[in-house]
């Protein structure tokens, strides 16, 4: 029997080095003391509560998303979401990260952990009623039609109200599929696919 992955699991995006380092100033220049950051700062192309993926699903993703290493896109506005996070947000149109986002959706959203997903819930985010359905359905609000692209910048439990822009063209390097800590931090990378 294959090896499987369980827990809060996500498909996400390296930057080259020169947009992580600017990552890393954003994130120290907006953020307060106690604010949890990124690290390292990724990219989600999905991310949520799954149970029992199968290795050989999480390697065939993988290896299905590799195909955009080496692909460019542009950052440019920093606003919050859902009243806590600051995200740095894709400038559209942004095809190759949407198709590689709903290939991630197809291959993982048969593994959503439904008892888990209520945990998001409770969090406190400020949501759109669709944002909060697809929080049930997918474990992950900002699917398909709302798929929108970020780095989070930090997380502030009081709420945050930053807006700033950077234009900014970044390049992927690394797609890691990974177990997430909470709060945008990655806690290990299960698999990975570097250009």
């Amino acid at each position: 029997m294959s090896k499987e992955f369980t827990g809060i699991l996500g498909i996400v995006v390296i930057p080259d080095s020169e947009t992580q380092k600017i990552l890393v100033e954003l994130s120290k220049k907006h953020s307060q003391e106690g604010d949890p950051l990124p690290s390292p700062h990724h990219l989600s192309l999905y991310h949520g509560h799954f149970k029992n993926v199968p290795e050989d699903v999480a390697r065939q993703l993988l290896q299905q998303i590799s195909a955009f290493l080496g692909t460019n896109y542009s950052l440019n506005q920093i606003e919050p979401y859902g009243g806590k996070f600051l995200f740095w947000n894709v400038e559209k149109p942004y095809p190759q990260l949407q198709h590689a986002h709903e290939v991630a959706v197809e291959s993982l959203s048969l593994f959503v952990d439904r008892e888990k997903v209520g945990l998001a819930l409770k969090e406190g985010l400020k949501m759109t009623q669709q944002e909060t359905e697809n929080l049930k359905k997918y474990s992950y609000p900002l699917v398909k039609e709302l798929f929108m692209p970020h780095y989070a910048l930090l997380y502030r439990e009081s709420g945050i109200d930053s807006k700033g822009s950077k234009l900014h063209q970044a390049r992927i390097t690394e797609i890691q599929f990974v177990e997430i800590a909470g709060f945008s931090k990655i806690n290990r990378v299960l698999l990975s696919a570097q250009s």
